[in-house]
């Protein structure tokens, strides 16, 4: 799916534009993993494996950026992940429950 392959390029960007910017090793390993998944599960779609993988990854991401969004107060970069994981989640779990059930 489009949406799920688009998110995790932005997200990998994100994790190593973090890098750059600040030495944040931990936000380029975890952007890029976090890409490497979303990216996977979007080719994997329309299976039922890909949209299952999807939505529990944008659930967890979206769990743990929103967290630390409300720590920090910041909507860049914590506030930006939270929203695209957390609509992307609902995008593919609309799709899913109506066309994979």
């Amino acid at each position: 799916s489009s949406p799920s392959i688009i998110v995790g390029f932005i997200v990998g960007i994100g994790g190593t534009y973090g890098f750059i910017k600040s030495g944040s090793v931990v936000s380029m390993v975890m952007g890029l993993i976090s890409a490497a998944v979303l990216i996977y599960a979007g080719l994997r779609i329309p299976s039922r494996a890909g949209y299952q993988l999807s939505i529990g990854y944008s659930v967890l991401l979206g769990v743990m950026m929103g967290m630390r969004y409300l720590n920090s107060g910041k909507f860049m970069p914590a506030g930006l992940v939270a929203t695209l994981s957390i609509s992307l989640c609902l995008y593919n779990s609309f799709l899913y429950f109506n066309y994979h059930v």
